[in-house]
């Protein structure tokens, strides 16, 4: 079981990545209501040019559960997968 301490620091965590970039979170919030936490949390950094290395290394996340979230990300913002994803934010 997770200490109260680690919950805590994952929330400050969360919270510092969503606001990396808040307008662009408000922005997608607004637009695609059907957004996960965690995959405002990858938009916002991809937005401030993570690249996929660093993003899971802040993340935890394996290549196969990124891979999984750009996908759906991608097909929420019904864009052509990962590769334009970068471009589509930063227009947003």
């Amino acid at each position: 079981m997770k200490s109260k301490n680690s919950y805590n620091l994952a929330s400050i965590q969360d919270q510092l990545i969503l606001n990396l970039n808040k307008e662009l979170v408000k922005k997608l919030r607004v637009r695609f209501r059907n957004l996960t936490h965690d995959e405002l949390k990858i938009c916002a950094l991809v937005k401030s040019n993570l690249d996929d290395a660093k993003i899971k290394h802040l993340l935890s996340l394996s290549d196969n559960t990124l891979k999984a979230f750009y996908n759906k990300i991608s097909k929420k913002l019904k864009i052509p997968l990962k590769t334009q994803l970068h471009n589509y934010l930063t227009k947003i």
